[in-house]
């Protein structure tokens, strides 16, 4: 090398808020790691630590203030760098955009309070892949730089940069980084720098690197002898490689300084090509973040509206609790679900008491509208666009409704107002529609004035969807249930094999479980529900493994009256081990491409079977929020839920991941795994594991893999099959002309992951008011509505989930005193004009906007 090379020195500790421990062992784990750094601190004052999640610094501030003081110090000190600015380590796929902005929102403000610093670089070393979406978000809350180190976990296709600027659809843009070592490097050798240098030079000549050392995931931080010895090779390696003892910023700044218009530049999401399984794993932890995730805004707009109209104080403490209990569950082990039984009973009881809590608020709020407006009946809708939705009901009803097999009651509202709410004297309504329901020799059909609907008694499947608006049939072929197996294979993974990560991947592509799968034919079909508001087919289905209990699957097929989907409500006891259960919707749509939702905003994504571009071939399970859809853009399939996350699409096959069996990881056995990385990383043996050749790698991992089927074997009685027991889902099967934005598809999605409440008063009145109408209402969403957080104002968050530019009005229905634009953290930027309690605004496609609006 002829000139030297840039090495920016970061001491780090990667630790786990929860995995193979609970909170608990957490406060330890920083309270140890933040000593032992604080010490090596005082004894070389060259040494910097770049630290995050705020989380921690909680913990350390309620349990050891003298080390909260002491890290205080240190941050004045400028040798503890404070990065991130989150609440902690996230997973940046399943959460919400408005969950990821919230990581933010919380995470800086503290922050700012009580070290009065302001972050500029994200680091997520360990979460597993990124959406597109992240950069616009990270924008708007005051975050520059981006750097991870998951990248290199890859097992296909070799991520191609190190250093590139990501930007998203919008246009927004972050310095980005994709670290050549990993999160925890040992530097008990020179060579693990040069070697990382290598890495680099393979794929970019710019003479610069970040080397992050220090233990991780259960925390640790820099030892002693490797920053005695990063004092050592200062001097010893001068002229040919420039050590400097740094934060992250400092690197950032100096690539943005010198090589910035000449980076690449990255348009798409970062998918990590390993760990496809976690988009599934833990379904009723998934279900639970998707419930809260809602419910909470749902939660912020009523109080919101109950302060405007009625002056009642809004519940901070409470709010905040709730949504610090969901951002906890958003780290990147607990949402994944890649986490012991002990750790996920944790997460299950943590996320069950935030839904109770919610629900009480909104039970409760409903309640003070119905006494303040003498209603009898009251129905709040958070959304920004009038819905008619079916609301299921264990209410005396006072009005038409539909008597459902299970005691309850199903009712029909028609036009409930935008953020707004509707008082009732007498609650349910006719639809000017119908739902039939025809049972025939070999099947039954289902019928409304949008959908024709036919159901196989022989096999239970969905065999025939046809349009009736557009006379064309949308299947071209039976929508069924497809069982997998899932077990373990040892040959894939980069660094470590994906036998060993089973809560973690995928396997059914994978050596003998490719051959074997099976489409479940019912073992009973017969009609559910009869109408005249909805009716309905259910097809029981039978799965049992050998030596293992039966599982029994339920998939109930249903039309309502005035509704242009049909409804799959699937429940399930599930009792299976390493098998997979998916749904399969084979759409007749001659489109290669499928857009998916994804945190504030979509991705288009090809045909993983069809594509002959490795990269897009590697996307075989991939993640998907609320909706996909498929488009030939003059007709399309949306295919909506309310709780899943994992999906694959190939050859024109859109497949629902509904449930995995993985086990449970062993403690035990990945910690002893881990301290074996540790010495191997001290011998340098890691790094000629990667210079081996691919039979020796390929035996290794086999030698792992048996390892690990072992220690299932010997810890038979400690193995815990993920997911066992009851689950629930629904699935929306939506036809539509044009593209997704033309068939509305976001609002339809919404509507669905929305709690629509019957709230019941003792008044006698009808009524009706909302806070805001929008225009256009059909493309425009209002996500939040809530106090800015110094509680002078009221912050709208505004989505266009589309690729056209809006120019959108917010016509109010209180007096509106001031409006301003606000970066996503709630610092002004510009005003806006009010005219008669309205105001314009513009929104690029794709585009998140906050208003901060002030009312009389």
């Amino acid at each position: 090398m002829t000139n030297p090379w840039k090495i920016f020195l970061v001491s780090y500790a990667h630790i786990d808020s929860e995995w193979l421990w609970k909170v608990d062992e957490t406060v330890n784990i920083c309270k140890l790691t933040f000593e032992n750094t604080l010490k090596l601190m005082e004894k070389y004052n060259f040494l910097t630590f770049a630290h995050g999640p705020v989380f921690y610094y909680e913990l350390m501030e309620s349990h050891y203030p003298n080390i909260f003081r002491k890290i205080k110090e240190m941050v004045d000190r400028k040798q503890w760098k404070i990065i991130d600015g989150s609440y902690v380590e996230f997973d940046a796929n399943i959460p919400s955009g408005e969950s990821l902005i919230r990581q933010f929102l919380y995470g800086i403000k503290y922050l700012e309070e009580k070290f009065g610093v302001k972050p500029r670089t994200l680091y997520l070393p360990d979460s597993f892949g990124f959406p597109p979406t992240l950069p616009k978000i990270l924008c708007e809350v005051g975050i520059e730089n981006f750097a991870t180190s998951k990248l290199n976990w890859n097992d296909t296709n070799p991520f191609p940069y190190h250093i590139f600027r990501w930007k998203s659809r919008s246009g927004e843009e972050v310095l980005a980084y994709s670290t050549p070592g990993s999160y925890s490097d040992y530097l008990s050798d020179i060579k693990r720098i040069l070697w990382n240098v290598e890495q680099q030079r393979e794929k970019q000549e710019i003479p610069v690197i970040m080397q992050v050392f220090g233990r991780g995931d259960h925390g640790g931080g820099p030892e002693e002898i490797e920053v005695q010895n990063v004092k050592k090779w200062m001097e010893e390696y001068k002229g040919r490689l420039e050590l400097i003892a740094s934060g992250m910023d400092e690197f950032f700044d100096y690539v943005r300084e010198h090589y910035l218009k000449d980076l690449p530049i990255f348009e798409d999401e970062l998918y990590l090509e390993f760990h496809r399984g976690i988009f599934t794993t833990g379904a009723w932890i998934k279900r639970f973040n998707r419930l809260n995730e809602h419910l909470i805004l749902q939660v912020e707009k009523l109080y919101s509206l109950l302060k405007i109209l009625y002056g009642i104080e809004y519940p901070w403490e409470g709010i905040l609790n709730s949504w610090k209990a969901i951002l906890l569950t958003q780290g990147h082990d607990a949402l994944p679900a890649s986490i012991t039984k002990e750790v996920y009973d944790d997460v299950m009881r943590r996320s069950s008491n935030v839904y109770k809590g919610l629900l009480s608020f909104l039970r409760n709020g409903l309640k003070v509208i119905a006494e303040k407006e003498k209603a009898r009946y009251i129905v709040f809708n958070p959304n920004s666009f009038p819905v008619s939705p079916y609301i299921r009901t264990w209410e005396s009803v006072n009005g038409f409704y539909q008597r459902l097999k299970n005691g309850s009651k199903l009712v029909y509202l028609s036009e409930l107002p935008p953020i707004g709410f509707k008082g009732y004297e007498e609650v349910g309504e006719r639809p000017e529609d119908f739902v039939n329901i025809v049972e025939r020799e070999k099947d039954f059909i289902l019928e409304n004035s949008y959908l024709r609907v036919t159901v196989s008694k022989r096999t239970g499947w969905i065999t025939s969807i046809y349009d009736k608006k557009n006379k064309r049939e949308i299947l071209k072929e039976p929508i069924r249930p497809r069982i997998m197996l899932d077990y373990p294979m040892p040959f894939r993974g980069r660094f470590v094999p994906a036998s060993m990560f089973d809560a973690w991947e995928v396997y059914y592509r994978e050596g003998i479980n490719k051959y074997f799968h099976r489409d479940l034919r019912a073992k009973e079909v017969f009609i559910s529900e009869r109408g005249p508001l909805y009716a309905s087919i259910s097809a029981k289905f039978h799965y049992k493994q050998f030596l293992g209990k039966a599982s029994t699957m339920e998939f109930e097929i249903g039309l309502y009256a005035d509704k242009p989907y049909v409804e799959v409500r699937f429940r399930a006891h599930w009792n299976t081990h390493h098998r997979f259960l998916k749904l399969l919707v084979p759409v007749a749509i001659d489109s290669d491409k499928a857009v998916f939702e994804v945190p504030y905003g979509i991705v288009e994504r090809a045909d993983a079977c069809r594509s002959e571009n490795p990269r897009e071939r590697a996307k075989y399970e991939v993640l998907g929020h609320k909706w996909v859809d498929i488009s030939d853009g003059s007709y399309g399939v949306a295919v909506i839920n309310d709780s899943k996350y994992g999906f694959s699409w190939c050859n024109g096959v859109l497949r629902i991941s509904l449930l995995r069996s993985p086990s449970q990881p062993l403690a035990d056995f990945i910690m002893k795994f881990i301290r074996m990385n540790k010495k191997a990383q001290e011998k340098f043996q890691d790094i000629k594991l990667q210079k081996s050749g691919k039979l020796k790698r390929e035996i290794i991992n086999i030698i792992i893999w048996l390892m690990v089927l072992f220690n299932e074997l010997r810890n038979k009685k400690k193995v815990t099959p993920i997911d066992r027991g009851y689950h629930i889902a629904t699935v929306w099967v939506y036809p539509h002309e044009g593209n997704y934005v033309k068939g509305n598809v976001p609002m339809l999605a919404t509507e669905l992951n929305t709690l629509y409440i019957l709230q019941k008063g003792s008044g006698s009145s009808s009524t009706i008011w909302n806070f805001i109408n929008v225009e256009p209402q059909e493309k425009l969403q209002v996500v939040t509505v809530k106090p800015c957080e110094n509680g002078d104002c009221f912050v709208l968050r505004l989505f266009n989930p589309t690729d056209e530019r809006l120019k959108a009005i917010l016509r109010f229905n209180v007096k509106v005193k001031s409006a301003a634009e606000a970066t996503h953290d709630e610092r002004f930027l510009r005003g806006l004009p009010v005219r008669d309690n309205s105001v314009e605004v513009s929104l690029g496609s794709y585009e998140v906007r906050t208003l901060l609006i002030t009312v009389l």
